[in-house]
């Protein structure tokens, strides 16, 4: 029994004791985990609270420094009697000066970029010009011309063609029996011209003058003795024969196809009139053939027949740029650029496309015969040449160059001069403002 009780003892001991012990435990560990939750609280409580008195002193020191600034311009403002603005409007005025300098900014780096673009856009349209003017050098085609002068030949084809539109002469060969006329009858004429004809042949050569009528026949109007003139009035489109009295062979053939506009130097009106208008002239002589070929000479001092030298050439291509009233600037500068680049092609190398400058202006009318009398050819069809291709113009070229400037120069001098005293040359019936309209079969 005593063993039992002892056990039990023992027993109620030992489970009071573990409970007791638990118990400390448990009270420690939650004493321990409440400590800790409270450290930690107080310790966040600390920063937080220095965090804030940290930004309450900045703030503090902001609103400090703000109060002294606005006491000062308070005293300021009542000292000096002046109002002053508010720190909060030049806060304003400055956050609106940053924008509008960053708005400034902004716009001068976009014209910045607009500029680098314009000039990218320039830089590439000159390179495509200069490859454009590369491809024109290279398509351009080799002058054909030389460093000779080819002569009149090309002169005397356009001379040939431009007298034509005026008058023809149909001289008769020699030991030829049948002649054929230009034109085989007269038709109606509606504008007047008169003939002067002179007989310059020798041996005492008399000559006779035949109309050819509406039916083609040979009408005698007159008989021209040596070192005599004979004059007729006659219409535009009417065609004469002149033969030996002595043996009935025909001389020349002629007809007036258009009035000669009158120009200073040589003038091309009579003094006699129709209503109240002066006639154009055709004057010539007939005189002997210096050649075997041809049975008589003529001798016409408006349109000679014969061309012996350039710078007659020259002289009758500006007589008929004046009757056409074709200024010569134009002309000037084509040449002033020969002269003054006489080793670049591209000046001596002039376009004849009908859209051309050149073309239009230079080419067809009396500055043609210019080019053709100083060398220009136009044996490749598209452009009009002079000189060697690669070499500079001989020095002869030049100086006929220079010598068609200065006479063009004195061309120009006398077309101020008439302006300026209001000369007027005054043209013949049919040639209205110097224009040579009064061609066969038109009427006034």
């Amino acid at each position: 029994m005593k063993q039992q009780e002892i056990s039990f003892v023992l027993n109620n001991w030992w489970s009071s004791s573990l409970t007791k012990i638990t118990l400390t435990v448990n009270r420690t560990t939650i004493i321990l985990i409440l400590i800790s939750i409270l450290s930690i609280l107080i310790i966040s409580f600390i920063l937080r609270r220095q965090s804030k008195l940290l930004y309450n002193s900045e703030e503090n020191k902001e609103k400090r420094r703000l109060e002294i600034v606005k006491k000062q311009c308070a005293l300021f403002d009542t000292k000096n009697g002046r109002r002053l603005r508010d720190i909060d409007e030049k806060d304003k005025e400055e956050t609106e000066n940053d924008k509008t300098e960053k708005r400034q900014q902004q716009q001068q780096d976009t014209q910045n970029e607009e500029g680098k673009k314009e000039n990218n856009d320039e830089k590439q349209r000159l390179v495509k010009k200069k490859s454009k003017q590369v491809t024109k050098k290279e398509s351009r085609p080799k002058l054909l011309s030389t460093n000779e002068h080819p002569g009149l030949t090309p002169f005397s084809i356009w001379y040939d063609s431009m007298t034509s539109l005026y008058r023809v002469y149909t001289i008769a060969s020699s030991g030829e029996t049948l002649v054929i006329p230009p034109i085989p009858k007269s038709e109606r004429g509606y504008v007047s011209v008169q003939l002067q004809v002179s007989n310059a042949m020798k041996h005492n050569t008399t000559i006779n003058v035949y109309w050819l009528d509406y039916y083609g026949n040979e009408d005698h109007r007159g008989t021209i003795y040596t070192n005599q003139i004979w004059t007729q009035t006659t219409w535009i489109g009417h065609p004469w024969i002149f033969r030996n009295a002595d043996t009935d062979q025909v001389l020349l053939y002629f007809v007036p196809y258009r009035v000669i506009p009158s120009c200073p130097r040589i003038s091309t009106t009579t003094s006699t009139s129709t209503n109240n208008k002066i006639d154009g002239l055709f004057h010539f002589s007939i005189g002997d053939s210096s050649t075997d070929e041809e049975v008589c000479h003529v001798m016409d001092k408006v349109f000679p027949l014969q061309i012996t030298s350039t710078e007659q050439a020259i002289q009758i291509s500006i007589d008929q740029m004046d009757r056409e009233d074709i200024l010569p600037d134009v002309l000037l500068k084509y040449l002033y650029n020969i002269t003054l680049h006489p080793n670049d092609t591209k000046y001596r190398q002039l376009s004849l496309s009908s859209r051309s400058k050149f073309y239009n202006t230079c080419w067809i009318n009396g500055c043609r015969g210019i080019f053709h009398a100083l060398g220009f050819i136009t044996d490749s069809g598209s452009y009009a040449e002079m000189g060697p291709n690669s070499k500079y113009l001989s020095l002869e070229q030049r100086q006929l160059v220079l010598y068609a400037i200065k006479m063009l120069e004195n061309y120009a001098k006398d077309l101020q001069i008439r302006q300026r005293n209001s000369s007027i040359t005054e043209q013949p019936r049919g040639a209205v403002n110097g224009s040579a309209t009064g061609r066969a079969g038109w009427r006034i």
